[in-house]
């Protein structure tokens, strides 16, 4: 309870205010915290005695010499919660430590109860971190009797309805006022800050509940019981307050992927995937919307879910005959179809894109449909063009993955 960093805080910062020297003992009247180092580690036996009386000692010169480990001050028991802990002396002449003595023992125990609400209040940020991990990844699957009594425990409401989202920034904060510490303590400092700027914040009548999940940020909003809160512009509302708020975290820039509304609370781990797709998704196709969401990448939610295999079959069966020649016209074709089906199969918008005149880029259009058998003015070759470079992305992103696992 009374531990050595907690009393080597205390010493340290009645010192400064009082400055007198300090000791503090623990339940063994063994000296864990001084302003003297080289007296950690030794027996009081002032210390003890207090320990056994519960009352304050005061100590002069001569009673100083025939005591082991004593100097003449004063020394008093530091109660907490009911119970003696341990003991806090102070070295000085009696005046002195008559006057400061119960100042002392105040500040201590005063210091060490806002240590313990502190380390409280920590806990049970970790435990409601732990919960929320564990809803969030589908973990509460493996034992969710003792689930359920942690989030009654921590009176976290299972049953209201949440919009499931997932935040990330992107680019590095340039202008830090805490230049001098290392790139680990700000990230720390930054997730602790952000987390008190989020957690518990109303929003348009609802509450926002987050974590950060590895470097990205969980983030569960409470949907209001009243009103037109499923409705997409609702929606779209929360993610925009939401991505000011991450705004004000220092030049970085955030994207929200907003994966859906979750009605049921065994939902959330399923809609919290999608939320972390889209954001994977939305990166991958460099989209440049900061704020996503799931219904713009049902398509690629569902080629996902393909077997790799399969994906890879079809993608090759498609462009292997582009993808075999050389580097200039391999690009050349890639380029032209991305440029057109992202034009909706304008011809006038892909050629200015390109830069090219439009029987240049229909003539690059007829070298494609005689390579891989498909034109791409035809809608029904379209999709299957499309979808090919869509997967061929898609496998090329999950091996760039796991060469940097490697």
């Amino acid at each position: 309870m009374l531990s050595s960093k907690i009393a080597q805080s205390i010493v340290d910062r009645t010192m400064k205010i009082l400055e007198v020297q300090v000791n503090i003992m623990d339940a063994n009247a063994v000296i864990i915290a001084s302003g003297n180092p080289k007296r950690i580690g030794k027996f009081h036996a002032g210390a003890e005695k207090v320990l056994k009386t519960g009352k304050k000692l005061i100590i002069s010169n001569g009673e100083a010499q025939r005591m082991e480990g004593v100097r003449p001050g004063i020394t008093l028991p530091i109660e907490f919660k009911g119970k003696i802990i341990g003991a806090v002396g102070m070295q000085g002449d009696s005046e002195k430590a008559e006057a400061f003595g119960e100042v002392l023992k105040l500040t201590a125990e005063l210091m060490l109860e806002q240590a313990s609400i502190k380390e409280e209040i920590y806990l049970e940020q970790r435990a409601r971190e732990s919960l929320f991990t564990d809803l969030l990844t589908g973990h509460w699957r493996e034992y969710e009797w003792h689930f359920l009594r942690r989030a009654e425990l921590l009176n976290f409401e299972l049953e209201k309805t949440y919009l499931v989202m997932s935040a990330k920034f992107f680019a590095p904060e340039d202008h830090s006022p805490l230049k001098n510490q290392s790139e680990e303590e700000l990230s720390y400092q930054r997730r602790i800050q952000l987390e008190g700027r989020l957690a518990g914040t109303q929003l348009l009548g609802g509450r926002l509940i987050c974590c950060f999940v590895g470097d990205e940020i969980a983030l569960l909003y409470q949907m209001p019981e009243r009103g037109e809160t499923g409705s997409n512009e609702f929606i779209s509302r929360i993610a925009a307050a939401v991505q000011e708020i991450l705004n004000q975290n220092g030049g970085r820039r955030p994207v929200v992927a907003v994966g859906g509304v979750a009605q049921d609370w065994k939902e959330i781990c399923k809609v919290y995937g999608d939320a972390k797709n889209v954001m994977q998704f939305s990166r991958l196709f460099q989209a440049e919307e900061t704020i996503c969401y799931y219904q713009d990448y049902r398509m690629e939610h569902m080629l996902a879910a393909v077997p790799k295999e399969v994906r890879r079959d079809f993608w090759h069966g498609i462009l292997d005959p582009i993808l075999k020649r050389d580097m200039e016209h391999r690009i050349q074709c890639l380029s032209t179809m991305q440029t057109y089906f992202k034009n909706e199969l304008n011809t006038v918008q892909t050629a200015e894109q390109l830069f090219l005149h439009r029987n240049t880029l229909l003539f690059r259009l007829t070298k494609i449909r005689e390579a891989t058998g498909l034109a791409p003015q035809r809608f029904h070759d379209a999709i299957q063009l499309d979808i090919a470079l869509l997967l061929m992305k898609m496998d090329e992103a999950e091996m760039d993955g796991e060469e940097r696992t490697r």
